[in-house]
């Protein structure tokens, strides 16, 4: 097996802004996406590096990835499916 597994990196650099407080300028956060062909999943980690003179960053709190699930499903979904078996087990045909 090859390693690392074949596919795709994207590296995403974000940068403090112009008028950004000093400490800030000097912050680079590196978000890296992997992607490996062959397989069901996608890789992701945040790089944080400061390179001004004794800077340094700390980190409160990160959330990378948020997400969202219900089990609900709408009718346009299924194609009207999920409200004929909300019907069915109601008994009301």
């Amino acid at each position: 097996m090859n390693r690392p597994p074949r596919g795709l990196t994207l590296s995403v650099d974000f940068v403090a802004p112009e008028g950004a407080p000093a400490a800030h300028r000097d912050v680079v956060v590196t978000v890296v996406y992997a992607l490996y062909r062959g397989l069901p999943l996608y890789e992701k980690h945040v790089a944080v590096t400061c390179s001004g003179r004794g800077g340094s960053v700390v980190l409160e709190s990160l959330a990378t990835d948020v997400l969202r699930l219900t089990n609900e499903v709408t009718d346009t979904q299924t194609n009207g499916l999920a409200d004929r078996q909300t019907r069915a087990r109601r008994g009301s045909r």
